[in-house]
């Protein structure tokens, strides 16, 4: 591949990426930003939450001072901001410019991310990212950085360092530096045991590059397995050696790859395949040993398509109800019985999966969005009724996880969590959703999943504190507090209760098995239930009853199995305190730090300021209203807070064949978006005289501003948008050359633009080609407000609905545009013409389209680590347009020449291929084959009758 080829691939990837990540005005205008500044972070937090930024500060300044042997002493200070008003757990570290954010609520399934309180964990990984950037920040990648900024900072980065070390590394970290840490548990190995105790070790392109058909590890098992591996195997220092020489590009071919067999003595594939070997004997010689436990599977394995089947529950008539989804399917609710599955309704967009059942009732919980703020969302109580089948969302802009039913149905448990991180649970009416008592917290423990005991007089829940975890008991009429087990670093998860016993999955034995604790001899001790090959999960227990229904996981997703619980005797054992079953090599330094980690003295600050730590970003490809006829090159500009951005942009427009520059800068805390543009551009039309056609060259020269308002929002499985935009821009046209004559005068005009773009989309499931269901229409109207006639007005609108199978789509494309050839000035021709066809001067042009899309072959195919096939689908189409338009009439050039309205038709059909690639192990970019048939004659080549294609889809 020519040098020119992949830098231009790599800015189209990573401008579009960086700009498209953040959105602008994601939070409220009412937060009082507050910040404290350190040597190696700046904390941006909102009032109220000083303790928990001060422990970020902390744990940051620690790590960079005594931690950093395995990954290098360079570093660089960084901008975070704190987010309180998400419900969504999650964490980043981003380039574009270099700055983190943390969104505070934690999930409750402590079995996923273990006992590592939140927000200490985000810490602790997210800057072991930026420590890789800065450390990787030298040689070539340092080059980038200096003439391209922070994205050919991030290009380089990128291209030479797998995202797989990169997410390894930071749970690496995780795990060296808590008593936790991903990578001692069970439950993030899951998927790779289940693949390795069947022979299942796939090529390593398809292990970087996942599957559309096959259940694949991610980017962070994989990368914990290998970084690891190199750990323990090779030495301590090793992972840092790899990262300078491949970032500093010692090896121009396959830099990391050849780094780490300078280092190690093996590529990158067979390093993957020593890792993974190992990992296999090992965990085959512990699963030689087990004595698995006899359970019966209760739903038929499914062969073809990855599926999952979890929370399941007894109803009151023995049948079991459960989540269920897969590959082709969104998550709905099922009930099982005799083997056979009913579809009940849908499950929403959820924050955190979750299901509970009581007496006939369900309780689960689905998001909801602020209509304005990204950042400020709700989880909200959904319940439904099987003796009714009434669904109903019975909460509000709440923060709510975990409800339950009361054995009465009157009342519903939960834990809610508030913009100041604080959490407690609340017990509310099951009617009205009306709070009617708060549980007292007065350490402010994270909690989970809280339950009802068998008569309502209790509530028992699971705390995380210090980073151990333990079970609790809440007395509702003495309204007193007990620890009921231990504390322990291992995970604990989802759990059901009986009259007499708990019910949870733990990791105590290295794998996630089901245990019992007794409720009544007070004894704190527990017993195994159960003992599977690779994970068994969310257990329920039928009403009066000693049958155990759970989770089993497999390589194509969660089975459900029961167990009866009189078919043994379970020796019992205490909790066991610290996990020690996972060999990882610690240092003096990188060790378990969290709990010797001493308190900063910090002076906080208001964070306030309309430029407030504002950054050239990024530039690289951009295209103006996603259109690939006006693309180029840009500059971008944005705060740390994301309401204050600006741009600068370099376009080709394709359809007049001239240059522009364009610059706007947006305004964003408030409700209203304010705008400023300006913009210098070569322009090129045609326009239409009384007796002829006329090509117009011109300069035109454009300012001014206006507003514009974002909104969206989740409705179940919908996500739905509404974005309008009005702007007054003062058009001056000079220096015009046209066929005839040059004219001294310019033109000079104002001109109201307005748009309005709404969305109502179904999301998809991971095979989905597109929405099953949703509505996109895009209307832009420009005009005049003086005399110059200047007018256009364009429509352009999609509908999406389900074809023949799951992953078919059927799509209809409805485009409009009208602008006279007449107008003294004409906009911009941005219009997408009947495939196969060149555009055409016209008036009013208008085009239907209709597009069948369905997937072809699932290759799973890499090729030397330049390009990964992974699926390959095919769209049959049909195009028809209607364009109204002037063509010449009589001999050109004599004066019997006259321009007669006309209305052509440019109508065609035909088949695309398009391939589904990863370019460089990077880019997700789908090459296009097609071959447009002509049903019409084209002016412009009146004995075409077909043309192919070749196109590009960059899908980022």
């Amino acid at each position: 591949m020519r040098l020119s080829i992949l830098f231009t691939a790599l800015f189209l990837f990573f401008s579009s990426t960086n700009s498209n990540a953040q959105s602008l005005g994601a939070h409220p205008s009412s937060i009082d930003w507050k910040s404290i500044d350190s040597k190696n972070v700046r904390v941006i937090f909102p009032k109220g939450t000083d303790v928990q930024a001060k422990r970020i500060a902390d744990v940051i300044n620690y790590i960079n001072r005594y931690a950093t042997t395995s990954v290098g002493s360079k570093s660089k200070k960084l901008d975070l901001v704190l987010q309180t008003q998400q419900v969504i757990s999650n964490g980043f570290v981003t380039l574009s410019p270099f700055r983190s954010e943390f969104f505070a609520t934690g999930f409750q399934n402590f079995t996923s991310l273990g006992s590592t309180n939140w927000l200490d964990l985000l810490a602790v990984h997210e800057y072991r990212h930026a420590l890789q950037y800065a450390n990787s920040n030298r040689g070539a990648t340092k080059f980038m950085h200096i003439i391209s900024g922070q994205n050919g900072w991030a290009a380089a980065l990128n291209l030479s360092i797998p995202a797989w070390y990169l997410e390894g590394d930071a749970v690496l970290s995780e795990t060296l530096l808590s008593h936790n840490g991903r990578g001692r548990n069970p439950f993030f190995y899951k998927e790779q045991r289940a693949l390795l105790l069947d022979n299942t070790i796939y090529a390593y392109a398809k292990a970087r590059n996942g599957s559309y058909k096959d259940l694949v590890p991610n980017r962070y098992p994989l990368g914990f397995a290998i970084t690891n591996h190199i750990r323990n195997t090779y030495g301590i220092e090793k992972g840092r050696e790899i990262l300078a020489d491949a970032g500093r590009y010692k090896y121009i071919i396959y830099p990391f790859s050849n780094a780490m067999k300078a280092h190690t003595g093996l590529s990158t594939t067979k390093m993957y395949n020593e890792a993974y070997l190992k990992l296999q004997n090992k965990w085959k010689k512990e699963s030689d040993a087990l004595q698995i436990t006899k359970s019966e599977l209760i739903a038929t394995p499914v062969k073809k398509t990855v599926t999952d089947y979890t929370f399941a529950n007894y109803l009151n008539d023995k049948s079991i109800v459960a989540i269920k989804k897969s590959y082709k399917e969104t998550p709905r609710l099922i009930r099982i019985y005799n083997s056979k599955e009913q579809k009940l309704t849908t499950i929403g967009i959820s924050p955190q999966e979750f299901l509970s059942v009581k007496n006939n009732k369900v309780a689960w919980t689905e998001y909801q969005k602020d209509i304005r703020r990204n950042n400020k969302n709700y989880s909200n109580i959904v319940t439904y009724n099987f003796d009714t089948g009434i669904k109903n969302t019975l909460t509000k802009n709440s923060k709510l996880f975990s409800p339950e039913f009361s054995n009465t149905s009157k009342q519903i448990v939960a834990v809610r969590s508030d913009k100041n991180i604080q959490h407690n649970i609340v017990l509310l009416d099951a009617k009205s959703g009306k709070i009617n008592k708060e549980i007292p917290n007065s350490l402010n423990d994270f909690i989970s999943y809280p339950k009802w005991n068998y008569n309502d007089t209790a509530i028992y829940y699971l705390v995380k504190r210090n980073s151990r975890i333990a079970f609790f008991e809440f007395n509702i009429e003495k309204e007193t507090t007990s620890q009921i087990s231990d504390w322990t670093t291992h995970t604990i998860g989802a759990y059901t209760l009986s009259k007499d016993a708990i019910y949870f999955t733990a990791s105590f034995s290295g794998i996630d098995n089901i245990y019992s604790l007794n409720l009544l001899s007070g004894s704190k001790n527990i017993k195994q239930i159960t003992s599977v090959k690779v994970g068994a999960y969310m257990p329920s227990i039928k009403k009066n009853s000693e049958e155990l229904v759970y989770s089993e996981f497999t390589k194509k997703g969660y089975e459900l199995h029961t167990i009866n619980l009189k078919d043994k005797e379970n020796p019992t054992f205490k909790m066991p305190a610290f996990d020690t079953k996972h060999k990882i090599k610690t240092t003096t330094n990188e060790h378990a730090i969290l709990d010797s980690i001493p308190s900063g003295n910090y002076d906080i600050e208001n964070y306030k300021g309309f430029l407030k730590g504002l950054k050239l970003h990024s530039w690289g490809f951009s295209n103006e209203t996603n259109s690939l006829n006006n693309y180029g090159l840009t500059l971008k500009f944005q705060n740390i807070l994301s309401d204050f951005s600006a741009n600068l942009d370099f376009l080709y427009n394709q359809n007049e064949e001239t240059n522009a520059i364009f610059s706007n800068i947006t305004y964003s805390k408030y409700f209203l978006e304010l705008n400023l543009k300006s913009s210098q551009l070569d322009r090129n039309n045609i326009t239409r005289s009384t007796t002829n056609l006329i090509s117009n060259s011109f300069i035109e020269t454009i300012f001014g501003g206006g507003i514009s308002l974002p909104l969206s929002k989740v409705k179940g499985n919908y996500t739905q948008s509404m974005r309008f935009s009005s702007n007054y821009l003062y058009h001056n046209l000079s220096k015009f050359k046209t066929t005839n004559t040059t004219p001294s005068a310019s033109l000079d005009f104002g001109a109201i633009e307005s748009k309005l773009t709404v969305s109502n989309l179904r999301r998809t499931a991971f095979q989905n080609l597109a929405p099953r269901f949703g509505q996109y229409i895009d209307i832009t109207h420009k005009k005049s407000t003086n005399t110059v006639s200047a007018d256009k007005i364009a429509v352009n609108s999609i509908l999406f609905f389900p074809g023949l199978l799951k992953n078919h789509s059927t799509r209809i494309d409805f485009n409009w545009r009208k602008e006279l050839l007449s107008n003294d000035y004409r906009f911009s021709d941005t219009f997408n013409y009947a495939r196969g066809y060149d555009d055409v001067w016209n008036n009013e042009v208008s085009k239907l389209s209709f597009n069948y899309q369905f997937p072809l072959l699932y290759p799973d195919l890499g090729i030397w680590g330049l390009t990964y096939f992974k699926r390959i689908r095919a769209n049959l189409f049909y195009d028809t347009s209607s364009i109204k338009t002037h063509l010449l009439h009589g001999v050109v050039n004599s004066s019997n020449t006259v321009l007669l309205p006309v209305t052509l038709k440019q109508n065609s059909y035909g088949a695309e291929i398009l391939f589904d690639n990863i370019l460089l192990n990077v880019l997700p970019v789908t090459i296009g084959l097609r071959n447009s048939f002509l049903s019409e004659i084209d002016i412009f080549s009146p004995k075409k009758k077909h043309k192919f294609e070749v196109f590009l889809i960059l899908n980022f």
